[in-house]
């Protein structure tokens, strides 16, 4: 794709299309599709989908989850980007119109005040390992104190 600039792009085939959410500046969520993985990619009508919104809501990285009537796409929010991870289950997705609603398991993932995900967490990636069971990989960060170097007021040579 070219054009603007998107990030954390999420991509999930459903039925016989593959469908993309890309964020543009972390509080907008745009919706592409296309019938094959290398495109052509198509902004859907609705796109954005979320565009402005106060709480910074844009597309965390990772994978969107699909499963037996179920689409779903990871959300990082704050109070500062990637602080935590917010869920989605998609109600209607078409080429023609779009719905979504947040689950009440939301945020699925947060920072913990501690370790190595003090900070946040950002990153959600869901692989099925059977009939009955999920794996999520996720990621996570703490802020380090930033140590500022101090030049010379004169030149060394």
């Amino acid at each position: 794709m070219t054009g603007r600039p998107l990030n954390d792009p999420s991509i999930v085939r459903v039925g016989n299309r593959w469908w993309l959410f890309a964020g543009e500046r972390d509080d907008t969520l745009r919706l592409y599709h296309a019938d094959r993985l290398t495109g052509p990619w198509v902004e859907h009508p609705k796109s954005p989908v979320i565009s402005g919104d106060p709480t910074g809501r844009g597309p965390a990285a990772g994978s969107c989850c699909s499963k037996a009537g179920y689409s779903g796409w990871p959300s990082a929010i704050g109070p500062d980007y990637g602080s935590q991870v917010r869920v989605f289950e998609v109600t209607v997705l078409s080429t023609s119109d779009y719905r979504e609603i947040e689950l009440p398991e939301s945020p699925l993932l947060r920072g913990t005040g501690r370790g190595w995900n003090k900070a946040g967490m950002h990153h959600v990636d869901f692989h099925q390992v059977d009939a009955h069971r999920w794996l999520a990989c996720v990621d996570g960060y703490r802020w380090t104190r930033t140590v500022r170097l101090r030049w010379p007021h004169r030149p060394l040579f």
